[in-house]
């Protein structure tokens, strides 16, 4: 009775402990007013709005990314792309963001990103190097900001090469010659006499080949079905008249090295910050490719995306970080692509991809 005393204002008693609570609990049971109780079920009923909307906000972004991956699936399927070469290209979209799906096959940029994406979920070392190099092929091969109306030209007399696969067996290749050009179909000639019999009887009306020719110095493929076919002194025949036409697919070519450089990292110190010169950072070329090369980091290395520059040596130029095969501490193995390639060496780039090309529609 002295502890409520305390707290007693003029001649009014105060509440034990126990008559508090019980207080308490009455005016929660009863309601401190409809008021509060109706905000309190306002609030919680927004709430699950909320969560539900953003579910179902969720499951229709997934539907569409889902979505355009078909589309695009279906349009690489008709440029020629192999189901290996599909699949791949779903992995990579998995891997982008969302809203840059649908630029995969469009922008040579967006797709580098998400392949860096993929190569870094993977575990480093071997694993990465394996996928490194159908990444690169895939690269080569899609047609970024390809024009649908730019129909590949057939010149009458033009040798191109039909390749077909007969009972899940080995890829056989056919050695035609363009005969003549029609608006929907190509004219074919080929020699009969050296036709093995399985390839002729494979040879027929609705069967669908791989036609690859040589055009700009560079191997350009195409998917075709055989519209129709007549026999006299040669095998003519009637096949579609390719839409578009994509690099073929040839394996990549490595090479062994082993050069110490000298590199600039172009963008991360720019000379007019530092006002003096670029710091250069040591690396060792250990291997070479068509599209890039393979260097070893000491103590730094390039981000993906960043513009490097070799000093010296036989691969002196500008570089562009793609992917980290193998890091070790803040330096390690980085494949780096050319930039001359893309850019003001095309033509000797596409030559040298041409004599270390062999074609591969295994």
């Amino acid at each position: 009775m002295a502890i409520q005393g305390m707290f007693a204002f003029g001649e009014e008693p105060s509440l034990s402990v126990t008559e508090r609570i019980a207080a308490a609990s009455h005016g929660v049971q009863r309601g401190a007013g409809g008021v509060d109780l109706t905000l309190l079920q306002f609030a919680s009923f927004g709430f699950a709005l909320l969560l539900v909307g953003v579910l179902v906000w969720w499951m229709l972004r997934g539907v569409k990314q889902r979505q355009w991956i078909a589309v695009q699936a279906q349009r690489l399927a008709h440029y020629g792309l192999h189901k290996s070469e599909i699949e791949l290209f779903h992995r990579v979209a998995e891997a982008a963001r969302g809203s840059t799906v649908p630029l995969l096959s469009r922008q040579r940029g967006v797709f580098d990103a998400a392949a860096a994406e993929l190569l870094a979920a993977t575990p480093p070392g071997a694993p990465r190097r394996e996928l490194l190099e159908p990444l690169l092929v895939l690269r080569r091969r899609l047609p970024f900001e390809a024009r649908l109306d730019a129909a590949p030209t057939f010149v009458r007399g033009a040798a191109v090469q039909l390749w077909l696969r007969i009972d899940d067996g080995e890829p056989q290749r056919i050695r035609a010659s363009v005969m003549a050009t029609l608006p929907h179909a190509l004219q074919l000639g080929i020699e009969f006499d050296k036709l093995p019999p399985p390839l002729d009887a494979a040879l027929q009306a609705g069967q669908e080949l791989m036609l690859v020719v040589l055009r700009d110095r560079v191997l350009e493929e195409s998917r075709v079905r055989i519209r129709g076919r007549t026999l006299g002194r040669t095998l003519q025949l009637l096949v579609d008249r390719p839409a578009v036409a994509v690099p073929s697919r040839v394996r990549l070519g490595w090479r062994g090295a082993d050069e110490p450089v000298r590199i600039e990292l172009v963008e991360r110190f720019n000379e007019r910050v530092v006002g003096d010169s670029i710091p250069v950072v040591k690396g060792r070329v250990v291997a070479t490719a068509n599209d890039g090369l393979l260097l070893d980091f000491e103590s730094i290395r390039p981000r993906h995306g960043e513009a490097i520059r070799l000093m010296d040596g036989a691969c002196a130029g500008f570089y562009r970080g793609f992917a980290t095969l193998d890091p070790k501490g803040r330096g390690g193995s980085v494949f780096v692509l050319r930039r001359s390639s893309e850019r003001t060496d095309a033509h000797a780039a596409a030559k040298e991809r041409e004599s270390d090309a062999t074609v591969a529609h295994a």
